[in-house]
């Protein structure tokens, strides 16, 4: 399962693979997200789909990273994430 697929669904179940892909215009799961300007712009966007609100309040920051599926993006997906895979890398 793809990450950001996992995370937007487990915020809410309308969000969908292919709702969030509409919403944003790009399919996040294959998109470099290293590409993206702004992404808490993406993230507002797709959380506004299922009325979800996204700000930096302790509340909301725990909400969303209580969603992640860590193990996914450690062992599936650092590869492609090249930033991340540096960090894990240091880390290890």
């Amino acid at each position: 399962m793809r990450v950001l697929e996992y995370h937007f669904q487990e915020m809410h179940h309308s969000l969908t693979h292919a709702t969030v892909t509409a919403t944003l215009g790009y399919d996040p799961a294959t998109y470099d997200s290293q590409q993206i300007p702004l992404p808490v712009d993406d993230l507002k966007k797709a959380y506004g789909f299922a009325h979800l609100y996204y700000n930096k309040s302790k509340r909301h920051v725990q909400r969303t990273v209580d969603q992640l599926n860590f193990a996914h993006i450690y062992f599936d997906l650092r590869g492609s994430i090249p930033d991340f895979e540096t960090l894990a890398a240091t880390i290890d």
